[in-house]
C-alpha cells in the first residue's frame, strides 16, 4: 500500500474502475435511448408483424385467427339494431317503474 501510494498507483486503479463504471453507464443509457426510439411503424412493417403474430397465436391456440369483415362489432350492432326494439325495451322499463310501490 505504501509503495502504491508513493507511486500514485491508487489513482490509476481508481481511474480504471471509474472509467469502467462510466462506460457501463453510458452503454446502458445508449441502449435505453434505442429502446425508447423503437422501430417506426409503417404499413409494411405492421403487415409483417401481424402475419407473424397471427401465425404465433394460431400455433398457441390451435385456432386460425379470423379477420372476417362480417363479424358484428359493438358499433355495427348499435347502428343496425331496430328502432322498434329500442322502443319496446323503453316501454317495458316505464311499465316496471309504474308498478313499483
Amino acid at each position: 500500500d505504501w509503495m502504491q501510494n508513493k507511486m500514485g498507483m491508487n489513482e490509476v486503479i481508481e481511474d480504471e474502475a471509474e472509467t469502467k463504471l462510466r462506460l457501463a453507464l453510458e452503454e446502458e443509457e445508449r441502449r435505453a435511448r434505442e429502446r425508447a426510439a423503437g422501430t417506426p411503424c409503417t404499413p409494411e412493417s405492421f403487415a409483417e408483424w401481424k402475419a407473424a403474430f397471427d401465425k404465433e397465436m394460431e400455433a398457441l391456440t390451435g385456432k386460425k385467427v379470423n379477420d372476417d369483415e362480417t363479424k358484428l362489432t359493438g358499433r355495427k350492432f348499435f347502428e343496425t339494431r331496430d328502432v322498434v326494439e329500442v322502443e319496446e325495451s323503453s316501454d317495458e322499463d316505464e311499465e316496471a317503474l309504474d308498478s313499483f310501490p
